[in-house]
Formats: structure tokens, sequence, C-alpha cells
């Protein structure tokens, strides 16, 4: 625990999302037994502080409730519109809904059948998408940081 100031927790807070904040991290020993007893002897002010905090938090989902900042309604969008494919073509599809994170094979590129074509990022966790068939990946409708839907066409192969 190190004590700051608000204009510091503020710059901390802006700083850490872009890695330009680095916390310091000290190896130690706990006691829980020692830890205890502190937390006994200081029980009137960390309930003090408790409710100060609550009070403080409270204020703040207020203020985003006045702002409109405590809830996302993701629209209801119609999925994008896809071409017909090619009577052979095996289609690429989103497994999950997500954002396209990588794209590891290029239009062109020769590609087997459950080889991985692109990771997507869903939920914290990253998701292959392999190709469906072996063959040649004719096109990509889909690239980097474009949020897809579950079932979403991102490209399609062409057997060779």
């Amino acid at each position: 625990f190190t004590p700051v100031d608000e204009q510091e927790l503020l710059e901390m807070r802006e700083a850490f999302p872009h890695g330009r904040y680095m916390p310091r991290i000290e190896d130690s020993v706990f006691s829980l037994r020692a830890h205890l007893d502190f937390t006994a002897a200081k029980a009137g002010p960390i309930a003090a502080f408790q409710r100060t905090q609550r009070a403080a938090f409270a204020a703040e989902r207020e203020d985003w409730m006045a702002r409109g900042l405590h809830r996302f309604d993701e629209p209801d969008l119609p999925p994008p519109p896809e071409d017909a494919l090619p009577h052979d073509a095996h289609a690429v599809l989103a497994p999950v809904p997500g954002s396209v994170w990588q794209m590891l094979k290029p239009p062109g590129a020769a590609v087997t059948a459950g080889e991985v074509l692109m990771i997507l990022e869903s939920m914290k966790m990253e998701v292959c998408v392999c190709a469906p068939a072996a063959g040649r990946l004719a096109a990509l409708t889909a690239i980097p940081g474009q949020a897809v839907r579950a079932g979403q066409r991102l490209g399609f192969i062409l057997p060779e």
C-alpha cells in the first residue's frame, strides 16, 4: 500500500491502461496473525474509512447513471450483407462473437483443413478461427479490430 493524493491517483489511472505506470512490487512475508491483530486494533478508523469509501462510490455510481455510463446496450444491428459464395467455396465463419485480434494468413495463401487463419478476442480469451477445408484462402472480409458476430462470414476458401 502506498498512499497517494487524488491527483496522483488520477494520473495512475490514466497511465496504467497504456503501460505507462508500473506499480512497485516488493517481496515480503505475510502473517495472518499480525494482520488480524492490526485490523482489530484499527477497527474504528477502518470502519470510518469504509463508510467514507461507500459514500464516495455511491456518489460515483450516481454520476455514472446521470451521464448514462452505468450500462452498455449493444445496438441490435442486422448482420453485414454477404455476397453469394462460389458453388465450391467453403465459408470461414466466426465461431463466437468478439473482435478480430490477429490475421495469420493473407488472402491468396494456401491453407490446410484445421489450420488457424485468424484469432478473435472474445471475453478476454483468444479464439482460433480455423480453415474448414484445404485450398486457397480466396477472400477475407474481416480486418483487425473489427467486431464480429457468431456465425458471421470472415472469408472463404476455394479448393485447389
